[in-house]
């Protein structure tokens, strides 16, 4: 059996460059929170979805602009989630990105592209709630890690994950 790591392409070049150099499809495009932080995520997602081959599939994890406005509401930070402000600098401790999505965006151009959403997960829909910032036991660790994975993909649990996890395909 071929090693996975044998398997692999690595390219150092930004999303533009590579999709621009590349006349390739392939079978499998992963992307984890990246697209947030570009000026223009659509365009970075449309440019993602060309490289996508007939029959393949995009793992893709975005930040969840939803859960950013929940949890600055859960904080007091009404004004903040009133004007709009919820879009970082990417300079500060918390490091939030510039570009938060929506789920509605990301089905709205994985539709455009010729995508199909097969799965969404929501991670950390519970872990970033909690009210305090202290470490939890080992014992409630793992208790929380079976809620989060109980209601990781149950409405509406799912649209409250500080991050959205996207399994999308290509038809063939």
């Amino acid at each position: 059996m071929v090693a996975i790591c044998e398997r692999l392409t690595w390219d150092g070049r930004d999303l533009q460059g590579f999709a621009a150099a590349t006349h390739r499809q392939w079978p499998v495009v992963v992307c984890h929170a990246v697209l947030e932080w570009l000026v223009s995520p659509r365009e970075g997602f449309l440019l993602l979805a060309q490289l996508l081959a007939p029959g393949g599939v995009m793992s893709l994890s975005v930040f969840n602009r939803d859960a950013l406005a929940f949890s600055n509401v859960t904080k007091g930070n009404f004004d903040k989630v009133l004007d709009g402000r919820l879009a970082g600098w990417g300079t500060g401790k918390r490091l939030t990105p510039i570009s938060p999505l929506r789920d509605v965006e990301i089905r709205q151009w994985a539709e455009e592209a010729g995508l199909e959403v097969r799965e969404l997960t929501g991670l950390r829909v519970f872990h970033d709630y909690l009210r305090s910032r202290d470490p939890l036991s080992e014992g409630d660790m793992q208790k929380l890690l079976v809620l989060e994975c109980q209601h990781w993909r149950t409405p509406p649990f799912v649209h409250l994950g500080r991050y959205l996890h996207y399994e999308l395909v290509r038809p063939a």
